[in-house]
């Protein structure tokens, strides 16, 4: 993979924020610098970079969230608000081991709880 000069202000969105942006959240950060970007541009990239194992992509009901922290570990997602937070505390690899079954092997882990956020909790 080529690093162009959209992927690298991609990349510089992604790392300067903890939201969790959408390809068009993105999209409109990327614009401050590259105006001419389209939003098919920036889903090309962000699959790019996803392949490329440097972008983690996030389902939610709302639709695709991007994180460029790509180390294994625990998001939540708020299903009033579709927001997305990084936890902070991993599952130690003990407990993962013992929950296996004799003779697997893990590959990867994307650990996701989902509820309602502290702000969305408040509301009636």
């Amino acid at each position: 993979m080529r690093m162009t000069r959209q992927r690298r202000e991609i990349l510089a969105v992604l790392s300067r924020t903890r939201s969790h942006p959408s390809a068009e959240e993105v999209l409109r950060q990327v614009r401050t610098t590259l105006p001419r970007v389209s939003l098919g541009s920036v889903y090309r990239n962000l699959k790019t970079l996803r392949e490329a194992g440097l972008v983690r992509e996030i389902v939610t009901a709302e639709g695709r969230r991007y994180d460029a922290v790509t180390a294994p570990h625990p998001h939540f997602v708020c299903e009033r608000c579709s927001r997305v937070f990084d936890l902070a505390r991993p599952l130690p690899p003990r407990a993962l081991r013992r929950a296996l079954p004799q003779g697997f092997a893990v590959s990867q882990i994307h650990l996701e709880l989902r509820g309602t956020c502290s702000e969305c909790g408040s509301q009636p």
